[in-house]
């Protein structure tokens, strides 16, 4: 079987080298250049491996922060070979392969989830001064990441609570209504994993203190670029946490995926 993969990060070695090991011919695309001598090829492929975030709405990717144009690459690929990414895009879905978007999958999502809340703990101990037991956790968002990192921090005994729209779940951990919430004043940290905006002016400004917000959501869309610009808010946007501090482990996911997918 030969497989096309993108290096467009650490995490896509780790996915070149297992598909080797695995028994795959790969050819693993690091340059623009390496695109002519690829054009020949592509009919003989069997899968290609495109960076985690898709295609633009041309079919361009982006690697090392690149756009790259794929025109010619896409013209010359066999409608039998099987596209991996990361997410699904417009393009994507209307190209005449087979596409799996490895982010739709539940066990990359969870395993993903679980990467994502170390990835948090590692920023929270890295942008504050205090212990991480001297401080309290609202995790807004009660899906697969927000749900990985209370479990993570309850076993470490830290303070959290849930905030969720309708805090019906029945959870380990203590709850709260969004809009209760929103009325109150935040908690040390505030780590928003809902792919919606939640944190605005008007609400900030009824807050006596700022606290530590983490931004980990799709498109990191939680706090407006308003609230993010006020005297003494401390927003990070922390999208992709597990490439960017655990790249390993988050490659060896996604390999696992993709060889479970095309295996006989």
């Amino acid at each position: 079987m030969k497989a096309v993969v993108f290096i467009a990060d650490a995490r896509m070695e780790t996915v070149c080298r297992l598909l080797q090991e695995a028994g795959m011919l790969t050819t693993a695309i690091r340059q623009p250049r390496q695109l002519c001598s690829l054009i020949p090829i592509l009919q003989q492929e069997d899968l290609v491996v495109l960076p985690v975030r898709g295609t633009g709405e041309q079919g361009e990717i982006v690697m090392k922060g690149t756009p790259w144009d794929m025109k010619d690459f896409w013209a010359g690929l066999n409608e039998g070979v099987r596209l991996f990414t990361g997410v699904m895009t417009p393009f994507l879905r209307h190209r005449p392969q087979p596409v799996t978007a490895l982010l739709q999958l539940e066990e990359v999502v969870s395993a993903n989830a679980v990467l994502t809340a170390e990835g948090i703990l590692a920023l929270i101990m890295t942008s504050t001064s205090r212990s991480v037991y001297e401080q309290r956790y609202d995790i807004i968002g009660s899906g697969h990441c927000g749900l990985a990192l209370a479990e993570m921090m309850g076993r470490l005994g830290l303070s959290l609570r849930i905030v969720s729209r309708s805090a019906t779940q029945k959870l380990p951990w203590p709850q709260i209504r969004l809009d209760d919430w929103q009325k109150q004043q935040p908690w040390d940290v505030v780590i928003n994993t809902a792919p919606a905006r939640i944190i605005h002016r008007d609400l900030v400004n009824r807050w006596n203190k700022r606290p530590l917000i983490l931004d980990i959501a799709s498109g990191a869309v939680g706090v407006s670029q308003e609230a993010a610009a006020m005297e003494g808010m401390k927003v990070i946007r922390a999208a992709e946490l597990p490439s960017r501090f655990c790249p390993e482990s988050a490659g060896r996911i996604l390999a696992s995926a993709i060889v479970r997918e095309v295996k006989p």
